[in-house]
């Protein structure tokens, strides 16, 4: 920054300042240091290195925007206080929708023919979906456009397709629109491949959504 620096006699490491401001040690090397917002915790945490089994410090700082009571465990009050930090990151384990779609994976996961079938989770009561069958099918006419420009990746792209269709990967879609079904078309484009033995791979766009008019 350009400040004259040269004035300094000592430096003194973060895992050592709290050994020298005025605290409320609560456990061990936690503190309760006071400020304008409220009190703060702060302090180091010892972290042992297996590798070259030394013994680390990991300083901690957390705002206290909740009063703890004398009766509170504080384990459970540092607890409850840090889970603030996952709020809208870490799972919540009490949502029903999240138990109900885990109880129709495991009913209806099947292991057929050495592969694993599984079906898509529908959610319960859903409303009425748009098809996204012309979507797919103005993707299946711009990747056979381009395709036909290249008459090795065209017969490449037609293999592949036959390949996963006898194994059972993949299967014909009626030549019609359904209605009144649970019915979702996969899209599909090739991806190109710097390789001799399979200068094509197919990508199936699984997140495509039709549009909303």
């Amino acid at each position: 920054t350009g400040d004259d620096l040269s004035d300094i006699g000592l430096l003194i490491g973060v895992d050592q300042y709290f050994n020298f401001v005025y605290g409320e040690c609560i456990q061990g090397g936690i503190y309760r240091l006071p400020s304008n917002l409220g009190d703060v915790i702060t302090g180091t945490l010892p972290l042992c290195d297996s590798q070259s089994n030394s013994i680390q410090s990991n300083v901690i700082t957390a705002l206290l925007i909740g009063c703890v009571e004398e009766s509170d465990n504080l384990d459970d009050a540092l607890e409850r206080l840090w889970r603030l930090d996952t709020i809208g990151i870490s799972p919540d384990d009490t949502n029903p929708i999240d138990e109900v779609v885990m109880k129709e994976f495991e009913e209806n996961t099947k292991y057929v023919d050495g592969r694993y079938v599984v079906r898509l989770p529908w959610k319960p009561e859903f409303p009425s979906l748009p098809s996204n069958y012309g979507l797919t099918i103005k993707r299946l006419q711009s990747t056979l456009t381009k395709l036909s420009k290249n008459p090795l990746l065209l017969e490449c792209y037609n293999s592949i397709i036959l390949q996963q269709l006898e194994r059972g990967f993949i299967e014909l879609a009626p030549p019609y629109i359904a209605t009144g079904s649970k019915i979702h078309y996969l899209a599909h484009h090739g991806v190109e491949k710097h390789s001799i033995t399979t200068p094509l791979r197919i990508v199936f766009d699984c997140s495509a959504r039709a549009g909303r008019g």
